[in-house]
Parts: structure tokens; C-alpha cells; sequence
């Protein structure tokens, strides 16, 4: 019974991550979303093992995490490359810009008739 409920918790959760994972904003929510599918999948069937009283499925446990973890990473290493990417390009185009200042000239600018502050 307590199996039960518990499974139909790790349904529910993994079809929320599935609704995020098709309907999420932006990447990064989507990523997320995966990662809660596979949790949640890794909870089910770990769940489902002990009311069996098997060790069946521990290797498939271990490998879904580890590939779960291992997408993760190489998902948020991508999207970390990504957002480098944009605000490198951010700056190179703000670099021939005339109200990007020099220290010399910041500078210069507070100093007002001969008076340092």
C-alpha cells in the first residue's frame, strides 16, 4: 500500500518534469526538468525493488543516475560556454564605444578645478 502511494508520487512528479521539459521558457528549465524525470524514475523503481525484495534493477539505478548526472554537467557546461559567449560579445561591442571611459579620464573627470577629492 505505502509502495503504492509512494510510486504514484514519483509518477506524479516525473509527469510535472515531463510538462516542464516540453512547455520550459528556456533551456536551463528544460535541463532541470530532465533531471526530475530521471530522479524521479531512479526513485520508482527503487521503491518498486524493495517492495520486491529484489536487487534486480540496482545496476539500472546506477547507471540512469550516472547518466542523468553526466547530461547535467555537459548540459550546464554548455549553456555556461553559451552565456561566456554572449556577454564576450557584449563587451566587444561596447570596446569602440565613446562612452566607454579610461581610468585616466574617469579620473580626470572628478577632478574639477584643481580640487582633489
Amino acid at each position: 500500500m505505502i509502495a503504492a502511494i509512494a510510486i504514484g508520487g514519483f509518477v506524479f512528479a516525473g509527469l510535472c518534469g515531463l510538462y516542464r521539459m516540453l512547455r520550459g521558457p528556456s533551456l536551463a528549465d528544460r535541463i532541470i526538468a530532465v533531471e526530475v524525470v530521471l530522479v524521479s524514475l531512479v526513485g520508482a523503481i527503487a521503491v518498486d525493488a524493495a517492495n520486491r525484495k529484489s536487487a534486480t534493477f540496482l545496476v539500472t539505478l546506477i547507471v540512469i543516475a550516472l547518466v542523468g548526472l553526466a547530461g547535467t554537467f555537459a548540459a550546464s557546461r554548455f549553456l555556461e560556454r553559451d552565456v561566456d559567449r554572449i556577454n564576450n560579445k557584449d563587451t566587444r561591442s561596447h570596446a569602440g564605444s565613446s562612452t566607454v571611459k579610461s581610468p585616466e579620464q574617469d579620473v580626470g573627470d572628478r577632478v574639477s578645478d584643481g580640487d582633489e577629492s
